[in-house]
């Protein structure tokens, strides 16, 4: 529903049309989105994108380390108002006020980028060698006193632990984890309670 409320708390955010909601529904969304981001977030590029086609619509948000998927993912989903059950193989409409005042799509997908691919020189392993995955990946190794065989390496934390958790999954953990600041990159690891957390500079 149509909420004022909303409004008067979020004067930086452009409401619907009350009397003609749905005329600029994904366009408003992909705008106001864009604004949240943008003051939450500020000196982050995020690149949004919305699109329309036959029964629905979507906005697409992408971005290069700044903060975690799930930081942002906190604002972004607000403006979702669709979600798909697999477990009866249907959509569900879920109308909220948000959506309602400020607009939206379909569906909102997002992803953060861990390295720009044109940046790698060599097309088959650049993405682990010579991105920050490797970074983070030989500091690990080193940390752990393992032998660094590549993305492949295994028992990072002793020989108990199963194959499949490769070195790979490990420092995927470990970024998902951590919100980088404009500018800001890997500088190297260090102990905590919770085990090993990536300091940024």
């Amino acid at each position: 529903m149509f909420n004022k409320e909303l409004i008067e708390q979020n004067p930086h955010l452009k409401p619907v049309d009350e009397e003609n909601p749905w005329r600029d529904h994904l366009r408003l969304g992909s705008s106001n989105m864009k604004k949240e981001l943008k003051r939450a977030f500020p000196n982050i590029k995020f690149s949004v994108r919305s699109q329309s086609y036959s029964m629905g619509c979507n906005i697409r948000v992408d971005w290069l380390l700044g903060p975690t998927t799930r930081e942002v993912n906190a604002i972004i989903n607000k403006y979702q108002y669709c979600h798909f059950d697999g477990m009866v193989d249907m959509e569900e409409y879920v109308r909220s006020d948000w959506t309602d005042t400020f607009g939206g799509a379909k569906y909102v997908h997002g992803e953060r980028r861990e390295y720009d691919y044109k940046d790698i020189t060599d097309k088959t392993n650049g993405w682990w060698d010579e991105t920050i995955h490797g970074k983070v990946g030989r500091a690990l190794c080193e940390k752990q006193k393992v032998a660094y065989v590549g993305h492949n390496t295994t028992q990072v934390y002793g020989s108990n632990e199963p194959d499949y958790m490769t070195l790979s999954r490990h420092v995927s953990r470990l970024l998902s984890e951590t919100s980088f600041g404009p500018g800001e990159t890997f500088v190297r690891l260090e102990s905590g309670e919770d085990g090993y957390y990536i300091v940024t500079g």
